[in-house]
């Protein structure tokens, strides 16, 4: 785990490479997470029994319980939100064909969650359920 100042960023390793999640720190950027939050919660409503892997710019995030058991299945630092607790877990997008292939071996059925519009196009990104594993 790295530290930025006084708060616990979280890492993960993919092809030998450790990568750092660094946030951004504007008040425009809580309230985005806030309504993504909101986003993967109404979407986690849909598919309850399946752990979502919830894609944002780069990264594929867990929050909350599906965090807890992707950090322990794929071995992925388990970290906090700063603004409101909620916990969660991220890899870079590019390591889901590594990363993939574990949670389905630990017997995980797996909702992956894409953006359908290009972020640098609109505010609010929409964003759907692509693909169910198992």
């Amino acid at each position: 785990m790295a530290i930025f100042g006084n708060i616990q960023l979280p890492q993960c390793k993919c092809r030998g490479l450790i990568f750092t999640a660094f946030p951004l720190f504007t008040n425009k950027l809580t309230i985005m997470e806030t309504k993504m939050i909101e986003q993967f919660r109404k979407l986690k409503t849909k598919h309850p029994d399946a752990l979502m892997l919830f894609r944002c710019n780069d990264f594929y995030v867990t929050y909350e319980e599906d965090a807890t058991e992707s950090s322990k299945v794929l071995g992925i630092t388990l970290t906090k939100r700063i603004a409101d607790g909620v916990k969660m877990a991220c890899f870079p997008h590019y390591c889901l064909d590594e990363y993939l292939p574990k949670l389905i071996r630990a017997g995980k059925r797996i909702a992956i969650c894409d953006q359908l519009e290009d972020p640098r196009q609109v505010k609010k990104v929409k964003r759907g359920i692509t693909d169910l594993i198992k």
